[in-house]
């Protein structure tokens, strides 16, 4: 594997060099996902029907470019743009955007706003679901290996993002040097072996100016393997988050078991289950509890890129998570309850 890690400081001027002569020249390719989804929930709050985002991916516009720099290389860049089909949102942060640099001798190095190696890891090779576009209903790893210093975002401001990849397998590496939140680096690697992918992840978020005693470290490693039932998923995550340098740090261990089956040409089952134990939850000496997790959705495929999903979830909490209110306030109930629960319905276009 080789990196050219001398031409990393003038990286950015050459894509920049490359993409803006003559812009016809280059390849330019709009794709996205819209969807929405029907979702009613049941809580201590009471149940509610509500409209809202495709539960399960998130959903934008995308612009995809690349320009041929000859001898396999080529310039690329990303442009995504979020968008919310039910409540008429357009805009604002970028989603996974980027502009950078693809060999394939070499791997690629793209600039920008990104999902870190550590998450394209956790969602495309450790989880049955994914991290980034789904709600904290139906995972949560989008509250433990996302940045709690940056409103749990699962993207990372000014990131410069390396990856590889070559029979089978997997290195990517991303460092976030000027984030807002503070400094982050991630990596993930897989390998696949046989009929099995194996995986690892670290991600690291610093809190920065505005708390700088803050330090967030994820950790997890596991496999999927496909058999003649279906792709079976196991992972193990540590996370240990720290916001104040005199208050006790959060330690969770996540145990996350998934399978997915396709029943007929067009209908995909896809389950998941999390164990979640945390302790000192909020940071608060003793606070210690248990959290369970289970989702499962089937899909029908009208078309290769259109497609409906059934899914129901729940989220049962024992002893000290019943008072942790970020947990709380992400399932939108009250503080010590027990359980959250639902069922939704989605409809998705990817094209």
């Amino acid at each position: 594997m080789g990196c050219p890690i001398r031409l990393l400081p003038a990286m950015p001027a050459l894509v920049l060099l490359a993409l803006t002569p003559d812009l016809q020249a280059a390849s330019v390719q709009l794709s996205g996902n819209l969807g929405v989804s029907i979702v009613r929930y049941h809580g201590t709050r009471g149940a509610r029907t509500q409209m809202q985002q495709d539960v399960l991916d998130a959903t934008a516009l995308r612009i995809l470019g690349t320009r041929d720099l000859g001898a396999g290389a080529q310039a690329v860049f990303k442009i995504a743009v979020p968008v919310d089909l039910s409540g008429g949102g357009w805009g604002g942060k970028l989603d996974d955007s980027y502009v950078g640099l693809d060999s394939r001798k070499w791997g690629r190095m793209t600039f920008g706003r990104q999902f870190p190696s550590g998450i394209d890891r956790i969602s495309g090779s450790l989880d049955a679901f994914e991290v980034a576009g789904s709600s904290a209903h139906q995972l949560p790893l989008a509250l433990l290996a996302t940045n709690a210093f940056n409103g749990y975002s699962a993207r990372t401001d000014n990131s410069i993002k390396y990856t590889w990849e070559n029979d089978g397998k997997i290195f990517g590496m991303t460092v976030a040097a000027a984030e807002a939140a503070g400094v982050s680096d991630s990596f993930g690697l897989a390998l696949r072996n046989g009929p099995c992918q194996l995986a690892a992840t670290w991600i690291h978020y610093r809190g920065g100016t505005a708390l700088p005693g803050g330090d967030q470290a994820f950790a997890g490693a596991g496999a999927n393997c496909d058999t003649s039932h279906g792709r079976l998923y196991a992972a193990a995550y540590y996370r240990r988050l720290r916001g104040d340098a005199s208050a006790a740090v959060q330690r969770n261990v996540v145990i996350h078991l998934g399978a997915l089956r396709r029943l007929a040409e067009r209908v995909i089952l896809t389950g998941g289950v999390y164990v979640d134990r945390g302790i000192a939850l909020g940071s608060v000496a003793g606070r210690d509890g248990r959290k369970l997790t289970a989702v499962l959705a089937s899909s029908y495929a009208f078309s290769p890129k259109t497609r409906i999903t059934a899914l129901v979830f729940g989220n049962w909490m024992k002893r000290g998570y019943r008072g942790y209110a970020v947990n709380a306030d992400a399932l939108d109930i009250g503080l010590g309850a027990g359980r959250a629960s639902g069922a939704a319905l989605t409809m998705s276009m990817y094209f």
